[in-house]
């Protein structure tokens, strides 16, 4: 699997997976959102970044007057998260009980509310673990009915060498491994036959290059504007009095940049109806990437799901999620 997988583009991994077969692909559209956006769309029912309010992974929250990172502590902070109802609240509103190992948002308490089990994030925790404590939680005297699993790769390992790289072949061959794993300790625990397991991802990628770099400050004045999130769509939030001056400079400064201002955003995009979302956002073309300069952080992605890049969305196998039923 790994050394054929090594010669295929994304599209074509799914021929030579080894536990897909029980596994339906099918596309969910939720319009534009950055990575953790992706994955708490996931986690509320499908809403747009617009409506959930997670725009990106570094957001500026105008109304609050306080800033969002995934670097950061402040990730934590309940009110970045609760513009609306992630489903493990739903579903424990309904009477049942859920669990999280590892899942983005399920360790921030949100509406006065955790899961009724969770893993706070840890990255040094194996598969393994991560499934030996949902399979606890689905087999316990008060079970789970909806679970949640986290697991890195292969966004990791293609953010650092990009996807068509042949490095790729054993990380998926791994994630393969991992999904028959998983399966494996499902019918172990005779589970397999009453949950409906979803596979599911937040972004695609596409090889970028460093020969393929849009530099931020052969454009704009550094003092003009302050760059709340980075590539490959930059949300810039001008200073006072430097929009106009900002704005003018990036249309069409460079043939690969295409640049909004906020109430121009397409709707199709579900993206531009929220506070958070900055007066101007910088898009690159796919393949190509937007720094400030050339010190800054390079990472392979492109996030825009409506783009051609979309038959790669489920391919990325990020996340999971396992749902139980009563029959």
């Amino acid at each position: 699997c790994a050394e054929a997988a090594c010669r295929l583009p994304y599209a074509e991994l799914i021929k030579v997976l080894k536990n897909d077969s029980r596994v339906s692909p099918c596309v969910l559209h939720t319009g534009y959102s950055m990575p953790f956006g992706s994955v708490f769309s996931t986690a509320r029912r499908a809403e747009s970044s617009e409506n959930h309010g997670i725009v990106a992974n570094d957001m500026f929250d105008p109304i609050l007057n306080k800033s969002f990172s995934l670097e950061h502590m402040d990730i934590y902070d309940s009110k970045f998260w609760e513009e609306a109802t992630p489903i493990w609240i739903t579903n424990q509103r309904a009477g049942h009980a859920s669990g999280a190992a590892m899942w983005p948002g399920a360790d921030v308490k949100i509406h006065d509310s955790f899961p009724t089990y969770y893993l706070p994030y840890n990255e040094s925790v194996s598969f393994e673990d991560r499934v030996a404590k949902i399979i606890e939680w689905f087999t316990a005297k008060d079970p789970i009915n909806l679970g949640f699993l986290y697991w890195e790769e292969p966004d990791d390992t293609g953010h650092d060498v990009g996807p068509d790289s042949p490095l790729m072949g054993s990380v998926i061959s791994d994630v393969d491994h991992k999904l028959g794993y998983l399966i494996k300790m499902l019918k172990r625990a005779k589970l397999w036959n009453n949950v409906n397991l979803i596979v599911t991802s937040d972004h695609g990628m596409t090889q970028c290059s460093k020969q393929r770099v849009i530099e931020l400050d052969r454009y704009l004045d550094k003092e003009h504007y302050t760059l709340i999130d980075h590539s490959p769509v930059a949300a810039i939030l001008p200073k006072e009095g430097k929009f106009d001056e900002v704005y003018d400079a990036l249309a069409g400064a460079h043939p690969n940049l295409t640049v909004y201002k906020k109430e121009e955003i397409p709707e199709r995009w579900h993206y531009k109806h929220n506070d958070r979302v900055q007066p101007i956002v910088a898009v690159a073309d796919e393949g190509w990437y937007i720094l400030q300069n050339k010190s800054d952080d390079f990472l392979c992605e492109y996030v825009i799901v409506f783009l051609p890049i979309l038959h790669r969305f489920l391919l990325t196998w990020r996340l999971w999620i396992i749902q139980q039923f009563t029959y």
